[in-house]
């Protein structure tokens, strides 16, 4: 019907519930990448602490030291910037 129209565009409803979907997709794919990102450098430093206690280190990392959120911080939001970027 639109293209006899000459209307080769979407109807403004149909472009709004692409929109929807899409922020929809994005918000799901953040929220998982950032849950990722939390439990992935909590293994990481379970693992670095793992190697730390067999090799009689003393550098031992806890999950809640402040070097650890940053870093989660970091990666959190260069995860979310690439997913919306990509949107």
């Amino acid at each position: 019907m639109r293209k006899k129209l000459g209307c080769l565009e979407k109807a403004p409803i149909q472009r709004l519930e692409q929109r929807a979907t899409k922020n929809s997709f994005a918000f799901i794919s953040c929220f998982f990448a950032l849950i990722v990102t939390h439990f992935g450098i909590n293994f990481c430093v379970d693992m670095w602490n793992f190697l730390e206690e067999n090799s009689d280190g003393t550098n031992f990392i806890a999950n809640s030291d402040q070097i650890v959120w940053y870093i989660k911080g970091t990666v959190g939001l260069i995860s979310v910037v690439f997913i919306m970027n990509r949107q």
